[in-house]
């Protein structure tokens, strides 16, 4: 029992690290979704601690608070993928009804959960006893005892199916890519660690007998968890979300941030859509409205217009506006409108932010550039 002491201590403290890591030094949104099911592991892992170590006893009001977190580590996961492979980042009402299983948890322990701590110490002491009748969780008061372990995890097994398929119908689907290949490739991973675990929970239940089922119950998770945390540590653009490289230019030794190229050509199909669709044109886009459209964080895109085009956000929102604006011109659509409405068809607030941005992009004025296609026709070439 000793090892297992030391090793869901040591489990817990260094997700914790991690979890402090993702909530301070990376600053992707997905960051936030990743920590629910870290959050989950971290609290199984030291709850077997306090257990193991018999410290329970003096926090007894904590007994029995595992099983029902671990109800809400599939759809953890599941909120995490989504958010990865579809870009929803929020949650709505009807994820509520993820809680459902774990609800129908609380309500077996209800009254567990709701006796005096000399109950639960009562309980407790009995358990430790002979340790081994730990795992079969009879402490409900409506469902057979161990359905819960069963149900869980048959659950669980329900949604990693739905994920798998959610990833493959990603990767099939070409043109809405929105994650780059190391992200992808952690998902399964993640997905993978999560698989053995919910298939050795289900072996736990099925077929291994009550002088192991304890044991097996603390050991996996948190072996398990531990090869996870070592994927992480070593792959420190998920952890630290450090999509950026640091690139030094030999000639003045001044560092320029550049993007990877699997994220570069991402970030660029993405907003060729947004472009293609002629999302520019509406009026006092900010920076973070176009990075939440093209699903990445706003230093990402800023980064990749400067490296790109060699501009700031706002000119290039502007530089295709202009665009915009002479290939209507030499159509010949806007013929009879004025410069206030032509520049507000393009998108721009006011007449002199328009007429600055056009002499910026053409060297030229509006009505310059319209006498020039009158005068030249079609043949003008920009």
């Amino acid at each position: 029992m000793g090892a297992r002491i030391l090793f869901s201590f040591t489990i817990s403290i260094i997700s914790l690290v991690l979890i402090v890591i993702l909530l301070t030094k990376n600053k992707q949104v997905t960051a936030r979704f990743l920590v629910f099911p870290l959050l989950v592991l971290t609290a199984t892992n030291f709850l077997f601690f306090l257990f193991e170590s018999k410290l329970m006893l003096h926090v007894p009001f904590l007994f029995r608070l595992g099983p029902l977190l671990n109800f809400i580590m599939a759809p953890s996961i599941y909120l995490y993928l989504r958010h990865e492979l579809k870009g929803k980042n929020r949650i709505t009402i009807t994820d509520t009804l993820h809680l459902i299983p774990s609800l129908v948890f609380f309500a077996d322990y209800f009254p567990l959960y709701m006796s005096s701590n000399e109950h639960k110490r009562n309980i407790l002491m009995h358990l430790y006893q002979d340790i081994n009748t730990a795992g079969l969780f009879q402490e409900g008061w409506f469902l057979p005892t161990g359905i819960h372990d069963f149900l869980r995890h048959a659950i669980a097994l329900a949604y990693i199916l739905f994920m798998v398929d959610m990833v493959n119908q990603y990767k099939k689907d070409k043109a809405n890519q929105r994650t780059t290949w190391k992200l992808l490739e952690w998902i399964k991973v993640l997905l993978f660690f999560f698989f053995i675990m919910t298939i050795a929970g289900l072996f736990n239940y099925l077929f291994l007998s009550t002088h192991y089922l304890w044991a097996a119950i603390v050991w996996e998770p948190t072996i398990i968890s531990l090869l996870l945390y070592i994927f992480l540590v070593f792959n420190p653009d998920i952890l630290y979300g450090s999509y950026f490289i640091a690139i030094t230019d030999d000639n003045d030794k001044k560092k320029q941030v550049a993007l990877p190229d699997d994220l570069a050509d991402l970030v660029r199909i993405n907003l060729n859509k947004f472009i293609t669709t002629q999302q520019f044109l509406s009026k006092n886009i900010r920076i973070k409205d176009v990075a939440d459209a093209i699903g990445v964080r706003p230093y990402i895109l800023s980064t990749f217009i400067h490296q790109t085009y060699e501009m700031h956000f706002n000119d290039f929102i502007n530089m295709n506006r202009i665009n915009f604006v002479k290939r209507r011109i030499k159509s010949k659509e806007w013929n009879a409108y004025t410069l206030e409405a032509i520049a507000e068809k393009a998108g721009f607030t006011n007449r002199t932010t328009f007429l600055t941005s056009f002499k910026k992009f053409t060297n030229m004025t509006p009505t310059f550039y319209i006498h020039l296609i009158t005068q030249e026709g079609d043949d003008f070439t920009r």
